[in-house]
C-alpha cells in the first residue's frame, strides 16, 4: 500500500472542517440578502425576500465550503377550508428537518415547520418552500439593510402611547387643570 511522505518543512493537507465551521464560514461571506420580491396590490403590495433569491446567494457558499442541505419531512398535517366563493382551499402542515452535511460527512440538524395552501394540488410543495425559507432565514440569520417586521407594523400597533399609569397621571392633571365649578 502506498504510503505519503512529506518533505521537511511542507505542510500537510488540512483537514476539511467541521461541519459547524463551515456553517460559520457560509455566515461570515453571506452579505445581506434585499427584498426585491413584492407581493400583489391586493395583498399589500410590501416587499419580500424570494426564496430564490436567498438560495442564490447561499449556492455558491454551500459549494464552497462542501455543505449539502438535506430534508427529511418528520410530520405531515393536511385540513381543508372552504373559501369566500365555495371552493376547496387545501392547507399542509409540514415538520421538516434539515440536515446539513459537512466535508468530513458530520451533521447539524434544523426542524421547522412550514405551511402552504392551495386550492390545487400545490399545498404540499407551498410547504416545504415555506419551511425551507424559514429554516434558512433563521439558520443564516438573513437581513438587509433595512430593519424588518419592526418597520412595517401597522399604524394601530405603531403608534406610541404613554404607559397606562402614565396616561391616568395625565388624564388627572388635566382634570385638576379644568375648572368645572359651573358644573357643579
Amino acid at each position: 500500500m502506498p504510503t505519503l511522505e512529506y518533505l521537511e518543512g511542507e505542510m500537510m493537507p488540512e483537514e476539511p472542517p467541521a461541519v459547524h465551521e463551515a456553517v460559520a464560514s457560509i455566515l461570515a461571506d453571506l452579505g445581506p440578502i434585499a427584498k426585491d420580491g413584492v407581493a400583489p396590490g391586493n395583498m399589500g403590495g410590501y416587499k419580500f425576500r424570494r426564496v430564490e433569491d436567498i438560495t442564490a446567494a447561499l449556492k455558491p457558499l454551500f459549494a464552497k465550503y462542501g455543505v449539502l442541505c438535506l430534508p427529511n419531512v418528520m410530520q405531515r398535517v393536511e385540513s381543508q377550508r372552504a373559501t369566500a366563493k365555495g371552493g376547496v382551499m387545501f392547507c399542509v402542515d409540514l415538520e421538516i428537518c434539515f440536515r446539513f452535511v459537512g466535508p468530513q460527512g458530520d451533521e447539524l440538524a434544523a426542524n421547522v415547520w412550514g405551511q402552504g395552501t392551495d386550492s390545487g394540488d400545490k399545498a404540499t410543495q407551498k410547504a416545504v418552500t415555506s419551511a425551507f425559507k424559514t429554516m434558512l432565514s433563521v439558520v443564516f440569520c438573513i437581513s438587509d439593510s433595512e430593519s424588518d417586521a419592526e418597520a412595517h407594523d401597522v399604524p394601530e400597533t405603531a403608534l406610541r402611547r404613554p404607559a397606562p399609569k402614565a396616561r391616568i397621571e395625565r388624564c388627572k392633571q388635566l382634570i385638576l387643570e379644568c375648572d368645572l365649578t359651573d358644573w357643579i
